[in-house]
This record gives structure tokens, C-alpha cells and sequence, in this order.
């Protein structure tokens, strides 16, 4: 009896080390830079490409360990807003073994520039 025990308590720790690795996460850190399109309670979307036919957004999800940098409080960017963003992605293998993105969170927040505001653009303009 103590043997199958044993032998079945092996079998289940196998079991488990075989779904850790197939659930091995890959951590990808990036830096990406660009203009707030929008700040949410959970997540900030920075335009990170634009052409002259279409631009690129991405949602980085942030929480209360996101560092911030220049800044006191994500509330106070603004649309049009420079920043530059440290975040991780997160991969996961999929059934065929090819990497597939399982998640991002930004890990410090950068305000770069603010955006000229309309008024002073208009200001600036009449005293020139």
C-alpha cells in the first residue's frame, strides 16, 4: 500500500512539473515612446506610430507598482502628451509551441514633453 502511494504521489508531481513547463511564461521588457491618446483607471493608450492613412495605438494596463517619472499622478497627462513607457510582455506557448502574447503591464511611466495646449498655439500666433 505505501508503495502505490508513493508511486502515485510521483506520477501527480510529474504531472504538475510537465504543465509548469508547458506553461512557461516568457518576459519580454520594451520601451515604447509616444503621444496619450487617452488615460483609463486601469490602462493609459500611447500612439505609438502614425502615417499619413492610419496610426497605431497600443493599451498598456498599468497598476499601483507602476513607477511614475516628471509626474505625480497618471491623471495628469493630457491628449497629445509625450511619454515613454518600461513595460513587460508576457508570452506563453501555445499548443504548437509558438509564442503568443498572454499579457503586458507598464512598469514606469515617463512624461516627456507636454502637449502645446490650443491656447497658448493661438497665443504664440498673434504675437508673431
Amino acid at each position: 500500500l505505501a508503495t502505490s502511494l508513493s508511486a502515485s504521489s510521483g506520477w501527480a508531481a510529474a504531472e504538475t512539473a510537465k504543465k509548469e513547463a508547458k506553461n512557461q511564461e516568457t518576459v519580454i521588457s520594451k520601451t515604447v515612446t509616444g503621444e496619450i491618446v487617452w488615460v483609463g483607471k486601469r490602462a493609459l493608450s500611447v500612439e505609438i506610430d502614425r502615417t499619413e492613412e492610419s496610426s497605431t495605438d497600443m493599451l498598456i494596463p498599468y497598476d499601483k507598482q507602476t513607477k511614475l517619472e516628471r509626474l505625480k499622478e497618471l491623471a495628469q497627462l493630457k491628449r497629445g502628451d509625450t511619454v515613454q513607457v518600461e513595460c513587460e510582455q508576457r508570452y506563453k506557448k501555445d499548443e504548437k509551441g509558438e509564442l503568443t502574447l498572454s499579457g503586458t503591464m507598464a512598469k514606469k511611466v515617463s512624461l516627456v514633453r507636454q502637449a502645446v495646449s490650443d491656447a497658448l498655439r493661438s497665443d504664440q500666433a498673434v504675437r508673431q
